[in-house]
Parts: structure tokens; sequence; C-alpha cells
């Protein structure tokens, strides 16, 4: 049986959650870093891919959504 963009869309979703959580771990980690002030520039670059990857995540996930004919949550709740 061939996958619809339904199916794809849930498999990007979970691909989203994931990267969310690592994003949340990523800044967990650098927020008591700075705040002893023992962050360094790897730890601000992880950080930054951590962000960069989370916004990419969204975006497939949008893109996929879209496809499956989904309505975006601020078309249905900013009327």
């Amino acid at each position: 049986m061939a996958r619809t963009d339904s199916d794809y869309a849930i498999e990007f979703g979970e691909y989203l959650a994931t990267a969310a959580d690592h994003f949340m771990a990523v800044q967990n980690k650098f927020n008591a870093l700075a705040l002893d002030g023992d962050d360094t520039q790897a730890d601000r670059d992880e950080h930054s891919d951590a962000w960069r990857g989370l916004q990419s995540a969204i975006y497939d996930f949008r893109k996929r959504a879209a496809r499956a004919e989904h309505e975006s949550a601020p078309k249905l709740f900013n009327k």
C-alpha cells in the first residue's frame, strides 16, 4: 500500500518532536553552563546547531502537513 501525504506528515511530526527534545536538552545544558559562566564556543555552537535543526524540522513538518491539506494553526486559531 502506498504511503499518503498524511503518513509523511505524521513521520515528519515525529522528526519535529525529536528535534524539539534535542533542543530542550541542549538548552537546559547551555543554561546551566551560562549561569556558571562555564559556556564555551563549542557550547554556543551546539546550541546554534540544535536551534537550526529545530527550525528545519518545523519547516519540513509544515511542508508535509500542507501537502496533506492540513490547515495551519494560525489559519485555524487567528480568525
